[in-house]
């Protein structure tokens, strides 16, 4: 009863907000070119959800979720547009692909801990975006790809207001989806690992099955975030899955409170906007987003090895030394303490 209340709570309240904003920006703004950029602000919102889960909750510095969002955005328009795959068709396939790709890397990079694993996701990042450019065929390279229009119950969402509901809906199943998965005993058990492997384990949590799980699931949620930008836009560029991307998303999750799932989807959602309403702020985003980045990592590191430093020194005990020299007493020792020597004599 108390799932279906906040799964109701949830999908109201995100329905409701997106309804008041589609009425505010609308009123004030202009209808029309305004109404797709709130479309390609809910796909980012949705996107985030899943690092919210990798990085919020499991504590899992990942690089690579602009590779996953590039990579539904690509397969899907790949799929859809050039091949002609139906489009409900060609999403499922690239929600399938980052997912598998998610799993496979995972076994090799969630081997890795902190700065280690943070540098190889970033390695996939970068691996991507040159293979955009490499297949120039395929992707279209600078010039970008364009992209169908997903199709919802035989009508096709190609206008701005039905891009909207349709991110809207999707945004709001997928904030009652993340924030369940996080009360669940899955995301106990991810909130267990990320404090003490050791004693998770120890408690019968398989460590490197929970790790997995969120990696993946967040994969499928970057890959599906994706996919709406690509219908939401019509086009892709390389620019959606470049480390510019990536940083956007951290700064969002870290921004948005630990582990905070509406707050990282609020915070998305003001960085997205931010640009259009101030558009000087737009030449100094991605410096604004490398300084955060750095201030993070070095904080994190200094906090980690803070909270190793207790379980360091408790491991550290005091032994009697050894081969001690005997030494006297000294002169000034009461009568019974001589009595005591004299009579050991």
């Amino acid at each position: 009863m108390t799932t279906w209340r906040t799964w109701a709570s949830t999908v109201g309240g995100v329905i409701g907000t997106a309804v008041v904003a589609y009425l505010i920006i609308v009123e004030v703004l202009g209808q029309g070119y305004n109404t797709k950029n709130m479309a390609l602000v809910g796909a980012y919102a949705f996107a985030v959800i899943g690092l919210c889960l990798a990085l919020g909750v499991m504590h899992l510095f990942s690089l690579a979720h602009a590779f996953f969002f590039g990579a539904g955005a690509y397969v899907y328009a790949i799929l859809a547009g050039d091949t002609g795959w139906p489009t409900w068709a060609a999403a499922m396939v690239a929600v399938a692909f980052s997912g598998v790709i998610a799993l496979v890397a995972g076994r090799v990079l969630l081997r890795l801990e902190g700065f280690y694993f943070a540098v190889a996701t970033l390695g996939m990042t970068l691996i991507g975006e040159n293979i955009l450019f490499v297949l120039r065929d395929v992707t279209g390279g600078d010039d970008g790809l364009s992209a169908p229009a997903l199709s919802a119950f035989g009508h096709q969402v190609d206008t701005p207001t039905r891009s909207y509901v349709l991110v809207t809906v999707a945004l709001a199943i997928g904030l009652a989806v993340g924030l369940n998965v996080r009360r669940s005993p899955r995301g106990r058990a991810a909130r267990a690992v990320a404090t003490d492997e050791l004693m998770a384990a120890s408690n019968g949590i398989d460590v490197v099955r929970a790790k997995s799980d969120m990696f993946v699931l967040s994969a499928v949620y970057g890959s599906l975030g994706g996919v709406l930008y690509a219908s939401s836009t019509g086009f892709v560029f390389p620019s959606i899955a470049n480390i510019s991307t990536t940083l956007e998303f951290v700064v969002a999750v870290i921004a948005g409170g630990s582990g905070s799932i509406v707050g990282a989807v609020i915070v998305i959602s003001v960085l997205h906007w931010l640009p259009i309403a101030f558009e000087i702020v737009e030449d100094y985003l991605e410096m604004i987003y490398g300084a955060v980045l750095v201030v993070v990592i070095v904080g994190t590191s200094r906090l980690g090895n803070r909270q190793r430093l207790p379980a360091t020194l408790s491991r550290i005990r005091v032994r009697p030394a050894r081969n001690r020299p005997h030494t006297e007493p000294p002169s000034d020792a009461g009568p019974a303490l001589r009595h005591q020597e004299a009579s050991s004599r």
